[in-house]
């Protein structure tokens, strides 16, 4: 959930049946004394789900998540959810305005998403792709930092990890231009292995170091 510093909140989810499958993701817009201004529910043509959402300068939001063709069932059964980075923007007045997706041939879901001071959007997430939008794999999956302007067009891809498991959850913009990414790390070989793996906090600059 989200404030937009004009008296209204935004709130997004996903809605599942009894048996975990996949029905429509949503987003919500109340005001403060928590009455409906605007709601949108996805149609269901795929499963889909959102996990973040950011502020927009015009009111709207832009939210990142997943979205596989796959039922959810399926996917989970066979262990191989082949699901794309998915990324979309909502209007003040919660009407859909674009969606783009972003990924390789394997999974690749967006789990945070955060504005940067110079009006780009930074969505950090997970790959366990090679290809695609992805370009390179550094082990059996790594973070994910996607770069796209305020109309989903693609600027950067970057990929981090050591060849383990390297999850990016969530990402915050600093004032200088950095971000800042937490989120999950399993190694299994060298001086950093453990068995359970631990938290993750990476800091990247401006220019994407």
């Amino acid at each position: 959930m989200i404030y937009d510093g004009e008296g209204y909140l935004w709130a997004a989810g996903n809605l599942e049946d009894s048996k975990g499958n996949c029905l429509s993701p949503w987003v919500l817009k109340i005001d403060t004394l928590g009455q409906e201004v605007a709601r949108y529910t996805f149609p269901l043509v795929s499963c889909k789900q959102i996990h973040s959402i950011s502020l927009c300068d015009d009111g709207g939001i832009i939210y990142t998540g997943v979205s596989s063709d796959l039922p959810k069932e399926i996917a989970y059964q066979k262990q191989l959810f082949e699901g794309d980075l998915w990324v979309g923007k909502i209007s003040a007045l919660g009407l859909p305005e674009w969606e783009k997706t972003f990924g390789g041939t394997l999974l690749d879901m967006g789990n945070g998403i955060s504005r940067g001071e110079f009006n780009e959007y930074v969505i950090a997430g997970i790959t366990h792709s090679y290809d695609g939008d992805v370009g390179k794999n550094m082990g059996a999956s790594d973070a994910w930092l996607v770069y796209i302007n305020d109309k989903g067009k693609l600027l950067e891809s970057k990929v981090i990890g050591k060849g383990g498991h390297e999850w990016a959850t969530d990402v915050i913009a600093c004032q200088n231009g950095d971000f800042l990414l937490v989120g999950y790390q399993h190694l299994t070989k060298g001086e950093e292995a453990n068995l359970y793996g631990n938290g993750w906090l990476c800091r990247i600059d401006k220019f994407g170091k």
